[in-house]
């Protein structure tokens, strides 16, 4: 159905009247509108139809179909089936459009079901009914068809009239929480590794014991301190004194002095 589409929306305005005897512009817009509503998804109808220059041109001759789209954009499904609804007759009347005015009107209200619960969790059925100019027995059965299609994901509660949602892994939320595990053990490394540097620049000797202490002005630089991992002692001072650094303590100027 989207190659029939295409055709339709790609069909040049200014051949519209050359063919009157085969189609009408008139019917090039009803087909290709009709035809967008139940194959194209809400982003493509918006580039395609309702952004496009040419077509929009052909909608001008259908003004309640222009209406239509606007309310399908906005996602007001029971104006837009309400509008549908009264122009079903005449599409039957339709010589080429008659055989499948059933197949295309189903498409469409699927899409619209879809796209309406979509953003739930949970979805009163009568209200949706309402919504779709169906009794509950009616909206029950076609949530229950879309359901069986695996186009809803969710499970029907007859005793409450309700549809719940199936809860599904919400992999976008996963994968920042990942991100920022990543970016806060990346930071945790790198303001170690600047904190070494600044004590090696420094000239101070690191131990896992408590005290904290530098070397004096008149001291031996020459030896570079070593550096452990946990408690193992970092070296010691020219004076033979265990040097340590409590980083909660001191401010170490990334420059060094």
């Amino acid at each position: 159905m989207e190659k029939q589409v295409k055709k339709f929306i790609r069909v040049p305005i200014e051949l519209s009247s050359e063919y009157n005897t085969v189609i009408s512009p008139e019917d090039i817009a009803l087909y290709g509108s009709i035809l967008s509503l139940a194959s194209l998804s809400r982003s493509e109808l918006q580039k395609n139809i309702v952004d496009s220059a040419m077509f929009k041109q052909r909608l001008e001759l259908l003004p309640w179909m222009r209406d239509a789209i606007r309310h399908f954009t906005r996602a007001e499904y029971g104006d837009f089936m309400s509008i549908l609804e009264k122009k079903k007759g005449s599409m039957y009347m339709d010589l080429h459009l008659s055989p499948h005015v059933d197949n295309i009107f189903h498409k469409i209200r699927d899409k619209c079901m879809i796209q309406y619960v979509m953003p739930f969790l949970t979805v009163k059925l009568e209200t949706m009914g309402k919504m779709f100019g169906m009794d509950y027995d009616g909206i029950e059965d076609a949530v229950a068809k879309l359901i069986d299609e695996k186009k809803i994901s969710g499970r029907i509660n007859s005793q409450d009239k309700i549809l719940k949602a199936n809860s599904e892994p919400n992999y976008r939320l996963e994968s920042l929480r990942k991100a920022e595990e990543l970016g806060s053990t990346y930071l945790s490394n790198l303001q170690s590794t600047l904190l070494r540097v600044s004590c090696l620049h420094a000239g101070i000797e690191v131990t896992g014991d408590s005290a904290i202490s530098r070397r004096g002005r008149g001291c031996r630089r020459g030896r570079q301190p070593t550096f452990g991992i946990g408690q193992e002692s970092f070296g010691e001072s020219s004076e033979g004194e265990d040097m340590v650094i409590d980083p909660e303590e001191m401010n170490i100027d990334s420059r060094g002095d």
